[in-house]
């Protein structure tokens, strides 16, 4: 990684997909810290897969399930790996080279570190069939955090779910409309640090009986 690089690259053009305006507006730095935010998920994830018991309030009919540590287990595994795909794929060398091409394509070759990848992103009309390739991932990775949320609603309770998510949606509204608004650096910042927060909350949730959160 680059000694003394900015966070932030360069501006972004106008006409660039905002699906891929944030791997050309950040840092090699930058893009790496994002990515580093899912690690919370997977220590959750981990975590819950060797734990003897989760704190399930669920009602009969779905108790069992609920009580399950490996059900949950899994949940949060598939939650940190799409997650992670999703924010590798975003903010990819491939993505970066095809967000730069028109506007500097010898400046994009130059920077893109896996050549053959990007040729063929090239090769293959890069634009189209990578911002549709990015919204599948995108789809798969909201996806996967409504499951987790509905998990928690029906499992540990809607209060308690809602309580402990409260605060890190709050910070993800903010990020996102710092994406809308081209922020790319208050972006990553606060994006991740939903990462780190949701998956604090989601330890609370799992794991962390309050009597006044319970019902």
């Amino acid at each position: 990684m680059e000694t003394g690089q900015p966070f932030v690259l360069v501006d972004v053009p106008a006409a660039t997909p905002p699906i891929l305006a944030v791997a050309q507006g950040l840092s090699t730095r930058g893009k790496w810290v994002l990515v580093w935010t899912n690690i919370p998920y997977w220590c959750v994830a981990i975590a819950t897969l060797n734990s003897p018991a989760v704190q399930s309030v669920a009602p009969a009919c779905v108790a069992r399930i609920c009580a399950s540590v490996l059900f949950h287990g899994c949940i949060l595994t598939t939650l940190a790996s799409v997650s992670t795909i999703w924010h590798l794929g975003a903010l990819s060398p491939p993505a970066l080279y095809v967000a730069r091409r028109s506007r500097a394509p010898r400046v994009a070759a130059a920077q893109c570190q896996l050549l053959e990848c990007c040729r063929g992103v090239e090769k293959a009309d890069g634009e189209a069939s990578l911002v549709a390739m990015l919204k599948r991932l995108l789809v798969s990775d909201i996806l996967c955090s409504v499951l987790s949320f509905a998990v928690g609603l029906v499992c540990f309770s809607p209060v308690r779910t809602i309580v402990w998510l409260a605060g890190p949606f709050l910070v993800f509204l903010v990020a996102r409309r710092a994406k809308v608004r081209r922020e790319h650096e208050t972006y990553a910042l606060l994006h991740g640090l939903w990462h780190v927060l949701s998956a604090v909350a989601i330890w609370q949730i799992v794991f962390t009986p309050f009597a006044f959160l319970t019902t």
